[in-house]
This record gives C-alpha cells, sequence and structure tokens, in this order.
C-alpha cells in the first residue's frame, strides 16, 4: 500500500510544549500554537523551511513595554506604538534622545545561573538623527560589552568598551534590523542591558521584542509581558512505517541550513535510531565539518567526517550505506568512504529531525529537504546529489 500524504507536515509527528514565533510568507512574525511546526520564511518572503531549535528562555519581563518598564539615561522621550513592527502591527516604541551622548533606556535582569554566555538583542528601526546606536550587555559580574552600529545603513561602526563574545545585524525589512550582542559572566550577579543614542544628535529610533537568553546565539523572538517566559525546544520525527524503509541498506540526502553560532553546540541534523543512542546512525555538525556516525548495539559501526559547512546558508549532505560499505558527500564534494567493515543497526523505528534521542543537539536551524532511497546509491551519485 502507498501512503499519500498532503504536506511534508501531515508525515511528521511534532512536539513542543509552548507557543513558538516565526515568519510568514510576508515576513512578518506570527505565533505557532503549541505542538505545531513552523514553516519559516525570510523577511523577503523566500522559503526557509521547517524550523527546528533548542529551549530558550527570555529574561527580559517586558519585552515590548519600554514606556514604563524599563529605566531611562539622560531623559529620553518613550511614546508606545509609535509605529509598525515586525509582527505587522503598530507595536514599536519610540524612544527620542536628549542630546546627550548615552541617552536611552535600560533593563536590569538576575543571572541565577553564574558564569554562562548570554545573548541581547532587540529590533531596531532609524527615524531621524539616527546616527549610531550602541547596544550593551553590562553587569556586576560581566564587563560591558556591546557595538556601536549605523542605524540607517546597519553598517558596524565599532566595539563598544570590552569586546563582545559575537554579534549579529539582521535585516528584517522595512529599515528594521535585528541587532544582538553576546558576552560570557564571570560569576553570578545583576546583568544590564542598554539601548541608547551614541551621539549627540538627539537619535530617534524605534525598538521592539527586547531579548535577553542564555546562549551563545540569538533565537527566535519569545515575547513577554510581566514575567520571564520559556519557548520549549522543537522535536520533530518521523516513523519508518510511514515510508518504505529496508534496514539492510540506504542513502539519506539532507538539505539544511544553521543560524551564525549553532556549530558551539554540535548540532544533528537527521538521526535514524531504535529509540535509543545505542543503534542508530545520523548526520551531524563537528568542528564545522558534516559527520556520519553509524552504531549497532552500542559499538560504533562508522564515523566519517566529511567535508566543511557552514552557517547561515543551505548545506547539502548524502551518505550512503550497506553492509562494510560507506559513502559520505557534502556539497558536492568526493565521497569519502568507512573502513569496510560497518555492520548497519537493526531494529531502527524513528526518524529524527534535527536532533536526538533526547531534547538536546537541536539543529538551530531549518531542514529545507529530506530524501530517503532504500538503497545504497553509487559514491558518484552522492555527489552528483549534493553538486
Amino acid at each position: 500500500m502507498t501512503r499519500v500524504y498532503d504536506t511534508a507536515t501531515d508525515l511528521i509527528t511534532f512536539a513542543r510544549n509552548s507557543t513558538a514565533t516565526y515568519l510568514d510568507s510576508s515576513g512578518v512574525i506570527q505565533s505557532a500554537a503549541v505542538d505545531t511546526p513552523r514553516i519559516d520564511y525570510g523577511s523577503d518572503g523566500s522559503l526557509k523551511a521547517l524550523l527546528i531549535e533548542e529551549q530558550r528562555t527570555n529574561l527580559i519581563t517586558y519585552s515590548e513595554d519600554f514606556l514604563g518598564n524599563w529605566g531611562k539615561n539622560f531623559s529620553p522621550t518613550t511614546t508606545e506604538n509609535a509605529s509598525t513592527g515586525p509582527d505587522g502591527i503598530l507595536s514599536m516604541s519610540r524612544i527620542s534622545a536628549s542630546g546627550t551622548s548615552g541617552s536611552g533606556v535600560y533593563k536590569y535582569v538576575a543571572n541565577p545561573t553564574g558564569v554562562a554566555t548570554y545573548t541581547f538583542s532587540v529590533f531596531i528601526r532609524a527615524v531621524s538623527n539616527a546616527g549610531n546606536i550602541s547596544l550593551r550587555l553590562e553587569g556586576s559580574s560581566l564587563s560591558n560589552s556591546g557595538i556601536i552600529y549605523d542605524a540607517h545603513t546597519a553598517a558596524f561602526v565599532s566595539n563598544s568598551n570590552a569586546i563582545p563574545d559575537a554579534y549579529t545585524i539582521e535585516d528584517f525589512g522595512d529599515e528594521i534590523y535585528r541587532v544582538s550582542v553576546t558576552a560570557t559572566t564571570t560569576g553570578a550577579g545583576t546583568l544590564a542591558v542598554t539601548i541608547y543614542d551614541n551621539s549627540t544628535a538627539g537619535a530617534v529610533f524605534d525598538v521592539y521584542g527586547a531579548q535577553l537568553e542564555e546562549g551563545s546565539f540569538p533565537t527566535s523572538y519569545i515575547p513577554t509581558s510581566g514575567s520571564q517566559r520559556t519557548r520549549s525546544a522543537d522535536v520533530a520525527s518521523i516513523p519508518v512505517t510511514a515510508f518504505g524503509y529496508n534496514d539492510q541498506a540506504g542513502t539519506i540526502v539532507a538539505e539544511y541550513s544553521m543560524v551564525a553560532g549553532a556549530f558551539s553546540g554540535s548540532p544533528y541534523i537527521v538521526q535514524f535510531d531504535d529509540g535509543s543512542a545505542g543503534s542508530r546512525f545520523l548526520i551531524m555538525e563537528i568542528s564545522n565539518q558534516s559527520r556520519f556516525f553509524m552504531n549497532d548495539g552500542g559499538v560504533t559501526q562508522d564515523t566519517i567526517v566529511n567535508e566543511p559547512i557552514s552557517e547561515g546558508v543551505l548545506n547539502k549532505t548524502a551518505v550512503a550505506f550497506v553492509e562494510n560499505s560507506t559513502g559520505v558527500s557534502t556539497n558536492g564534494s568526493v565521497a569519502e568512504a568507512g573502513d569496510g567493515t560497518s555492520t548497519v543497526p537493526g531494529g531502527v523505528t524513528t526518524v529524527r529531525l534535527g536532533g536526538s534521542t533526547s531534547t538536546n543537539a537541536q539543529l538551530n536551524g531549518h531542514i529545507k529537504s529530506l530524501k530517503y532511497y532504500p538503497r545504497r546509491l553509487t559514491d558518484a551519485q552522492l555527489q552528483e546529489l549534493t553538486a
């Protein structure tokens, strides 16, 4: 019997114990319901595909209310609902700096975990007199870390005080940019996030969606209104009974992307397993390269570290296997072979997209395409499929 599915998401068993945001085909932030997959787009309407992220918490309790719940440096004027935000409604708050360098808004956040890496992000649109804007993450256990950037061109200008671990400036369309800074604390203490005019011109700029999360890169926006809020991890899987799975041989071709910074967690791209880590085969990232790993009965059968892959762009990896013969090709590379002594694991029941048997090693990116062939394709075919 042949099974027919209207869409790929009909095939997938999906779980996430919270709502979560994504961009729709118009480039507008939307909210997906609990246990609903997110088909994500770019701000220009281009399809990115199925979004898979790890669990994160927005530690800022008022992510959109900059009027009454944020402190003010050097007397800026703040106005609520001044312009249309990335959510498609009047949601951006306007900050009118006083003409004193450093005029802007700030928020204090407790740091309960001691030594940890945090990322602060916010959506910003330049309105008038907006030359250079400073975004900083600082505190009692953290040297002042931040960046100064040109609010009109979104060009990086300089580091603000101590150099941050990382920063990003992402175009969300309609002159809105999501800017982030990442830094690591030295111990427990209070953190502060600040957004201010780095000139004396009296810059006017709109802000929306402030987010402080533990992690080395920004994830999708988590709105808050009065308390911290957690977005649960995305968990996506397919039972092998849903397609013609062959437990003796096969080929997997995955097209995927990961956000900048995701490599730090060695994310999983796709895994076939029996419900445990003992019998499985998978594609993952390690040391900025694709990696194929096969385990049977708790014994490693094959490990092939293949070609370099890049964050923020689409990559293609194909793996093929049959007893005593494996091959891997990434982005059109000549296929690399295993040691010729592998055993294909038995009892495989589940395909996991962008994750493992536990809710860790999430892709933090997009699965655009996954193809399965119930036979071992040739090495030449692997190279052709990923070119």
